[in-house]
């Protein structure tokens, strides 16, 4: 099974010049299970092509940014069209947050994006703990959970989430790559963060074998212009 995740970088920051591209970088994964974040419900159709689509909306809905081309409706899951999808369900773990939920067979996909603020680790944790939460029922289950968590592997909330899970970078790669996060796009609104690693796909359960495990989305479109802010990671799994 091949799954990936993506923040996308809603639909601002050159948004237009780097559209192309992003469907076609999404499209040309060939993957089974898609995790989006920043999804703008306009454009999910024309990103998804034949996948099947899941969404998830936060409470609150953008625009309330200053500028018009911003747009933030929620997180998506692609699935490739004919694999059976049982069940699809979201909660909300914050007002902006929440945690999205696809069952394909046994194998339960989680998809969520945490808080952004660098500085809110107790933010992180907290929404850490009401995943943890929500997923109590689930944590003798095969489990992937993937998506932009914001925090890196030197932090507390990646030391709690090791608790649970294990990183399929670190399985696949014995490492965390060096940076998700950023790709080198630029844009009046662009996220000036510092660079690190934010992005993961993690694991839980048994006959889930890691084959490999890589980043995508680096291609460079012009000066300044990338498909995403986010490299995006792709898993290859025998389940």
């Amino acid at each position: 099974m091949r799954i990936a995740t993506y923040n996308i970088r809603n639909t601002q920051d050159q948004y237009i010049k780097r559209r192309e591209k992003l469907q076609s970088v999404i499209q040309g994964l060939n993957a089974d299970v898609i995790s989006l974040q920043e999804v703008a419900l306009p454009e999910l159709d024309y990103l998804a092509g034949d996948y099947q689509k899941f969404f998830a909306p936060i409470q609150l809905q953008f625009p309330l940014n200053p500028d018009p081309e911003f747009r933030i409706d929620g997180n998506a899951i692609l699935v490739r069209k004919g694999i059976e999808v049982k069940l699809h369900e979201f909660v909300h773990i914050s007002v902006f947050r929440n945690i999205q939920h696809i069952v394909i067979g046994d194998v339960h996909i989680y998809n969520t994006h945490l808080h952004h603020v660098i500085g809110d680790d107790q933010v992180r944790s907290h929404q850490i703990d009401n995943i943890l939460t929500y997923l109590l029922g689930q944590l003798n289950e095969r489990i992937f959970l993937m998506g932009d968590f914001n925090f890196t592997p030197e932090s507390q909330e990646y030391k709690k989430m090791i608790q649970y899970f294990k990183s399929s970078n670190m399985l696949a790669n014995q490492k965390e790559p060096e940076i998700t996060f950023p790709t080198g796009l630029t844009g009046p609104f662009m996220d000036t963060d510092p660079a690190g690693t934010f992005d993961y796909i993690w694991i839980r359960g048994d006959k889930i074998e890691v084959k490999e495990c890589t980043l995508f989305g680096s291609d460079k479109i012009s000066e300044g212009v990338y498909p995403s802010d986010h490299l995006g990671i792709l898993g290859v799994y025998n389940l």
